[in-house]
């Protein structure tokens, strides 16, 4: 009696576990089997939906709370797409669903490429910024010990990249409205020499301090290879934050307590049909 009674607790513990399991997270907001033979519907709802740069909780297949290492890892095989889930409380929740067999092969070298970047940005938060020693077309001086204390928002960028200026004029807004915060500083790390900087600034301001011919620092030390990139360093000089959007930036910053209230315009531009 007592065995079929333990068996019965087991069942109904069972039962409400199974339950729980399917309904904590919420469902996705959309059929997987309708985008993933598509690449612009996929692209469409994944620009509009998923930013793996922000805070979420990583869901498996089958209703798990993974580690985001594990999310990542099993995204980068390409073999998976992250959907978001329409939960009742307010954290995001992306859920991994696998792709099958017919998937079309765009989205798979897509999801592959974009998440190498978010891991490996992932994997830089909580490391040492690299020691430093700048002086900025001004001739101010920044260094690793001088900068310790304040949020330093880093911004890497070159002349001829086109995302790179045409945000701006929101960055630009970011500073002006945080300009008596003596907590936090703007610094722009760009490939180009003085000279053409000079030149380039006094047609298209940036308010960031900037400084020349980083090209060697930027790709040997902080291993960028997408422009632009923002870097957040912590009071302690640690990564807080590595992204390559400027809304990405904003919605960090938000939580750092700056003041964002800057209007993002033409964050992502939709690529062709594949």
């Amino acid at each position: 009696m007592k065995s079929k009674i333990f068996i019965l607790i087991l069942l109904f513990a069972f039962v409400l576990t199974s339950c729980s399991t399917k309904n904590d997270f919420g469902e996705p907001e959309i059929n997987p089997e309708n985008i993933e033979k598509n690449f612009s519907k996929w692209w469409l709802y994944h620009s509009e939906n998923i930013i793996l740069s922000k805070d979420f909780i990583p869901i498996s297949e089958s209703n798990k709370v993974l580690d985001k290492k594990d999310f990542f890892e099993k995204l980068v095989t390409g073999n998976y797409i992250p959907l978001k889930l329409n939960s009742k409380d307010v954290l995001t929740y992306y859920k991994l669903y696998k792709l099958s067999d017919s998937a079309n092969k765009s989205i798979v070298r897509e999801i592959k490429g974009g998440s190498k970047t978010s891991f490996k940005h992932f994997k830089m938060e909580g490391k040492k910024f690299p020691e430093f020693n700048f002086t900025d077309l001004k001739g101010v001086s920044y260094n690793s010990k001088n900068t310790l204390g304040k949020l330093v928002v880093v911004k890497c960028w070159f002349i001829h990249c086109v995302a790179c200026i045409k945000e701006f004029p929101e960055l630009n807004e970011l500073v002006k409205i945080n300009e008596t915060n003596e907590n936090v500083l703007f610094i722009s790390l760009a490939e180009d020499n003085s000279k053409d900087l000079k030149h380039f600034l006094s047609k298209t301001p940036l308010n960031y301090s900037t400084i020349p011919e980083q090209k060697g620092f930027m790709k040997n030390n902080l291993k960028v290879k997408l422009f632009p990139t923002h870097i957040v360093i912590g009071k302690d000089g640690k990564i807080k934050k590595m992204v390559n959007y400027a809304n990405e930036l904003f919605e960090f910053l938000e939580k750092e307590g700056l003041n964002v209230d800057v209007e993002i315009k033409d964050v992502v531009k939709i690529p062709p049909p594949r």
